[in-house]
């Protein structure tokens, strides 16, 4: 892997949910999660192609794995007084000591101590769900709900785990294929 390392973080918890519900978008925790080629096994964004919000057969999954900072969680805190647990937000990874994520740019490798690596795709957009916590979350939300990113290696995220973000070449923008970069 080419790019250099900008920071490292540690891992305060992973998340998964086997399936979608229409009003609650909370995982749940597990001491691990193994990360196979389409993203945390036996969570519901995991897969190929587009799930969310329209399942699209034609179009890749950039949203395999979605990353959130505790940083944000504090941020939310501070800012609204709402006090969320970890996994309210719909994340898979929930990291802390790389800020509120909004320096990470799509193409960003995210290197897990488990041999997990994530490759970003982009900001994660906040959907009108996450008002259930505060009727002007979403609101606060855009631009800072965290990462959305595709498997670039399969392994495993435990809780505690350390977390490298490696800066992407330039001009990669999040596309590559695993052994691209």
């Amino acid at each position: 892997m080419d790019g250099h390392i900008v920071g490292t973080g540690r891992v305060l918890g992973v998340f998964r949910k086997p399936q979608a519900e229409p009003d609650d978008i909370r995982k749940w925790p597990e001491p691990w999660v193994e990360v196979g080629p389409h993203g945390v096994v036996g969570d519901y964004h995991a897969g190929p192609h587009k799930l969310h919000p329209r399942p699209d057969p034609t179009r890749p999954n950039l949203r395999q794995v979605t990353i959130v900072s505790q940083e944000l969680l504090d941020w939310v805190e501070d800012t609204l007084g709402v006090r969320l647990q970890p996994g309210d937000l719909g994340e898979n990874v929930l990291i802390e000591g790389l800020g509120d994520l909004t320096a990470v740019l799509a193409g960003d490798l995210l290197v897990f101590e488990g041999g997990a690596v994530l490759i970003v795709t982009g900001p994660n957009a906040p959907c009108h769900k996450v008002n259930r916590y505060h009727p002007a979350l979403r609101e606060h939300l855009v631009g800072r709900r965290g990462l959305i990113a595709r498997v670039y290696q399969t392994g495993r995220i435990g809780v505690g785990d350390a977390v490298l973000w490696v800066r992407a070449l330039a001009g990669d923008g999040g596309l590559a294929e695993p052994g691209g970069l």
